[in-house]
């Protein structure tokens, strides 16, 4: 049987407003909710576009929120909060502690190839990663060495993924 969260399809948009609404909820030690102000800035977003997404967040049971009054994230809200939260952190360390990416690039570039991995293939990630861990820390270097040893033009005729769904 699937469970609730594995039937919702969310738009990338919409897993980034429950990733917005978990993070600047973490930083609210005062339990009061998150601000939609607040919610408008860090997706650098108007206050219109962020009213129009929460109402379709708020249909589907993700999010609570009083007319005018502060967002919360229900119990299934928190729940896939957390895990798209989990799977940026995972993406950002494939690409700067498995692939040598600079950590700047690499959280701006998790944050356009997260939404397309499959909930099997970020399991799979995590896992992956838990056993890079445990790999011998000159093993790691030596492989992450290897990943970026010779810089070439090969890949570099398209440019960078800016604009691909990076909000920053």
């Amino acid at each position: 049987m699937t469970r609730p969260e594995e039937q919702l399809q969310l738009s990338a948009a919409q897993q980034d407003y429950l990733e917005a609404v978990y993070a600047l909820s973490l930083e609210d030690e005062s339990g009061d909710g998150v601000r939609v102000t607040n919610i408008a800035a860090a997706l650098c977003t108007r206050l219109p576009t962020v009213t129009r997404t929460l109402a379709r967040l708020r249909a589907m049971g993700l999010v609570e929120q009083e007319e005018r009054g502060p967002v919360f994230l229900s119990g299934l809200g928190q729940r896939l909060a957390a895990q798209l939260a989990h799977r940026h952190e995972d993406v950002v360390a494939l690409l700067s502690d498995v692939l040598g990416v600079d950590p700047v690039t690499a959280e701006s570039e998790a944050c356009v190839m997260e939404h397309g991995l499959s909930g099997s293939s970020s399991e799979r990630l995590h896992h992956f990663l838990e056993a890079w861990q445990r790999l011998d820390p000159q093993l790691r270097r030596a492989l992450r060495e290897a990943a970026g040893s010779e810089a070439t033009d090969q890949f570099h005729l398209l440019g960078d993924a800016s604009g691909s769904g990076d909000r920053a």
